[in-house]
């Protein structure tokens, strides 16, 4: 008897992915360090500029590798609550560990986000990924049965729509978050669209098969000209503006197309273009690249945690300290990699001695016969419901 084959899983993705979470955490870094009272060399500043375009990058990438890889994908509850275990474990474990510590001080407020990360917002990113998640279904059923030119209508009207409301309401307060779901429905369904109607998805790889058209639009050089061309425009904007955003309205002046915001034509120029550049590239098998890749949720959560936010870049890193120094991107590099390091070991922990456990249970409980019969009552009945057929 012959054993199956076990393939192994591209990398490119996973490593795209690690990318984003590199450049999400410099772009944290530079906007959370507080600033000092004197005044920092030029260089310095303009690196800080620099580095703090990636944090938009780096979300737009996420949500475009996940309708790539999702849109041909059926969601499902198991899902959707591994990403909602890993934030209320999170929540709760750092808000308890800096309560103990004695590195904050009790507030109600606090313990509602720690039990409650979802509906309180803890993390703004994985709660729009959730909403994005639940509207996944819709989202897939549309990719899958709209017309071609359809699908480019809705992306593009989206587009042109979340723009126009943003030069005329702003983006904050509840509106902002309004934003963000529609602007990752537009990734999630740009992204759908290039796996399903484009060339990008008719390899039978799981990777877009762009490297075989012997054409420049096939060479990751190609796309990482475009990329830098897009990041050296928003670098451009944040120099000639002296780190004010632009004007918010009218949204179409040139300096507001190279803007600091996730939507501008100048992110989604990067975003895009470093997509493509993984996607040119030729396969990669790592199985080093991929179990890295698994905790860069896990990275985002922990660094990315109010109460771990603000004693990172304020206490622990305080790089105001060293914004005179020349070699302060040095230092920059040296936060990046313990930041990194120190927060992938924690979720690599949880991820063995929390996570595996529930699953292998929760696996045990859907492959019961009890668990099976109590499913397909529930699914008779909720068709029932809904006056379907029994028989069709």
């Amino acid at each position: 008897m012959v054993a199956p084959v076990k393939t192994q899983r591209d990398a490119r993705f996973e490593l795209l992915r690690l990318l984003c979470m590199f450049v999400i955490i410099l772009d944290h870094f530079a906007i959370y360090s507080p600033r000092p009272e004197t005044a920092i060399p030029w260089y310095n500043d303009a690196f800080l500029d620099f580095i703090t375009v990636g944090g938009k990058v780096g979300v737009n990438c996420f949500i475009l590798l996940s309708g790539y890889f999702q849109c041909k994908s059926k969601p499902t509850l198991k899902k959707g609550f591994k990403v909602w275990f890993e934030m209320f474990f999170w929540a709760l474990a750092l808000h308890a560990g800096t309560l103990l510590a004695g590195l904050q001080e009790y507030q109600t407020a606090d313990l509602k986000q720690a039990f409650f990360p979802f509906s309180m917002r803890t993390w703004w990113f994985p709660t729009v990924y959730l909403t994005l998640y639940a509207l996944t279904p819709v989202l897939n059923s549309a990719l899958q049965h709209l017309p071609r030119r359809s699908n480019l209508a809705c992306i593009g009207i989206l587009y042109l729509m979340l723009n126009l409301m943003r030069a005329v309401k702003g983006s904050t307060g509840e509106f902002l978050f309004f934003h963000y779901i529609l602007w990752f429905v537009c990734l999630y369904l740009a992204a759908g669209y290039l796996r399903l109607h484009t060339s990008c998805g008719q390899s039978p790889a799981p990777a877009p098969d762009l490297s075989a058209k012997p054409k420049y639009y096939s060479r990751p050089g190609f796309w990482l000209l475009l990329f830098a061309a897009g990041w050296l425009m928003v670098f451009f904007q944040l120099t000639v503006t002296l780190n004010q955003p632009a004007i918010p309205f009218p949204w179409f002046l040139p300096l507001n197309l190279m803007s600091k915001y996730m939507a501008s034509p100048a992110i989604v120029l990067c975003s895009f273009s470093l997509f493509f550049a993984f996607a040119c590239t030729k396969p990669i098998r790592s199985d080093a690249i991929n179990r890295l890749a698994t905790g860069a949720f896990g990275i985002y959560l922990i660094h990315e945690h109010p109460a771990v936010r603000a004693l990172l870049w304020g206490k622990w890193v305080n790089a105001a300290r060293f914004m005179d120094k020349p070699w302060f991107a040095l230092f920059a590099a040296a936060v990046f990699c313990g930041v990194f390091l120190a927060c992938l070991l924690p979720e690599f922990a949880r991820i063995r001695v929390i996570e595996k456990p529930v699953f292998c249970l929760i696996n045990r409980i859907e492959h019961a016969a009890a668990y099976r019969r109590a499913r397909e009552t529930w699914g008779k009945w909720v068709g029932s419901c809904l006056g379907e057929d029994g028989g069709s």
